[in-house]
C-alpha cells in the first residue's frame, strides 16, 4: 500500500494541501479582531504541529 502511495505521489499532494490549508488558517487567524500578541501562542502551536514528524 505504501508503494502505491509513493508511486501516485500522495506525499507530494498531501504536503501541498497542508501548505494550502495552513495559509488559509493563518489568514483567518490574522483576520480575527484580537491583539496580535494574544494570537502568538496559537500560531506557535500550529507551527509546531505542522512541522512535527510521526
Amino acid at each position: 500500500m505504501l508503494q502505491i502511495f509513493r508511486d501516485c505521489r500522495v506525499d507530494d499532494w498531501a504536503e501541498k494541501e497542508k501548505e494550502r490549508f495552513s495559509e488559509i488558517a493563518y489568514s483567518h487567524l490574522d483576520a480575527i479582531a484580537v491583539i496580535s500578541g494574544r494570537k502568538q501562542s496559537l500560531r506557535e502551536l500550529a507551527d509546531f504541529l505542522l512541522v512535527r514528524q510521526h
